[in-house]
């Protein structure tokens, strides 16, 4: 299996395994069984070139019916550094208010050291946002509404999601995924 296609699908199996097995976003399993999320990868040894690649996945959300593309991931193996994901939210976040698609599109980021604020580095509650790679993952926000409009309770799924890691620790969250996840996760 080449380099692309094993990132990818570690990437499918963590969604799979982690945010569909163990329910953390509700909305996630309609469209990862119907084939309506995308993946490409940046390659780009800096998240500012990154932003293009990201920006061509939004513009697949843009061109594409939502019952042909839901949502994308961009996937950005060389993004070692938890700050640099931040950095590229914050740049596409201004730039989709910029260009007014901050009503259309919403990002959200993800890293293997993700840590919410306030949060030790070691809380499994940071594993809602812990990912086998970095990655830049992009909504349609009409689904979003939509999921929120149907689901009781939305406003509580973060709690739920940090209560039921919590619960689990990160050895049962380690052992959801192949033997060497922990390894790939840095700073444990």
């Amino acid at each position: 299996m080449d380099k692309e296609n094993h990132i990818i699908d570690t990437t499918k199996e963590w969604i799979n395994r982690f945010v569909i097995g163990l329910n953390l976003c509700p909305f996630a399993k309609f469209p990862y069984t119907n084939d309506l999320i995308k993946y490409s990868i940046s390659e780009k040894k800096s998240v500012r070139f990154a932003i293009e690649d990201c920006f061509n996945s939004i513009n697949l959300i843009l061109n594409c019916a939502a019952d042909t593309v839901s949502n994308t991931f961009v996937i950005l193996p060389n993004c070692k550094l938890f700050e640099d994901i931040l950095i590229l939210k914050e740049s596409i976040d201004d730039l989709l208010e910029q260009t007014e698609l901050s009503s259309i599109i919403q990002c959200v980021a993800f890293h293997p050291d993700f840590v919410f604020h306030d949060e030790s580095m070691h809380a499994s509650g940071n594993f809602t946002n812990r990912s086998p790679y970095a990655m830049m993952h992009f909504l349609r926000v009409d689904e979003v509404r939509y999921a929120i409009a149907h689901y009781d309770k939305v406003h509580d799924i973060p709690k739920i999601n940090q209560s039921k890691l919590n619960k689990l620790g990160i050895k049962r969250i380690s052992e959801i995924f192949e033997d060497d996840f922990l390894k790939r996760i840095s700073n444990l």
